[in-house]
């Protein structure tokens, strides 16, 4: 019973730490290109960068999000060919895109950013390496936990805050960006982008 609490304890912490509630974390790099202070928009450039995701049909992020999360969580912790140990990164992203077969359903792409070259090649069938282009996105951030109500709320004020700007967006595929463990209950950080068009 005791080496059993011992287990779940050290595994626990093993997790916190790699979320990066314990320590720092590298977060995906970026530059602000110009920002909207008014309106809470920044438009963002990523170069070009390495992720590994995974893919999922689903109705809601809010189904998706644990399974998918720890989907990629075994890739970093060892699940790969190398069995090599990565050490987690923010933001946690998953891209949400129309289903073209059901209007029921969205094609959701969760993906955690991989820094360095040559990543190890992930051992479960439905994880895989992405190679993102060069990207420039329109951000905006909110505080607090966020499921898919929370997540449509923001999505709909940021393209409101684009209309209003003025500025070409694609509206078809959105990105949600989370950068805290599900255990930061405090001064939380989340993201909205939308790519430009």
């Amino acid at each position: 019973m005791h080496s059993t609490c011992r287990l779940s304890v050290k595994r626990l912490r093993t997790v916190l730490r790699q979320m990066g509630l314990f320590g720092t974390t590298q977060i995906a790099p970026y530059e602000v290109v110009q920002e909207w202070k008014v309106e809470n928009v920044q438009l963002r450039q990523y170069p070009a960068q390495t992720w590994v995701c995974t893919k999922v049909i689903a109705s809601k992020m809010d189904d998706m999000s644990s399974p998918s999360f720890f989907k990629l969580f075994n890739y970093i912790r060892g699940d790969n060919v190398e069995n090599r140990k990565i050490a987690m990164t923010k933001p946690v992203t998953i891209e949400s895109k129309p289903n073209p077969d059901s209007a029921l359903t969205r094609i959701f792409t969760m993906g955690f950013y991989l820094p360095g070259d040559a990543p190890p090649s992930p051992k479960a069938a439905d994880v895989f390496i992405e190679h993102r282009p060069q990207m420039n996105v329109y951000c905006c951030l909110y505080p607090g936990f966020s499921n898919d109500h929370k997540l449509m709320e923001e999505a709909r004020k940021l393209s409101q805050s684009l209309d209003n700007l003025r500025q070409p967006y694609n509206n078809e595929s959105f990105y949600f960006a989370g950068y805290d463990a599900p255990f930061r209950l405090f001064n939380r950080r989340n993201e909205i982008w939308f790519p430009v068009a």
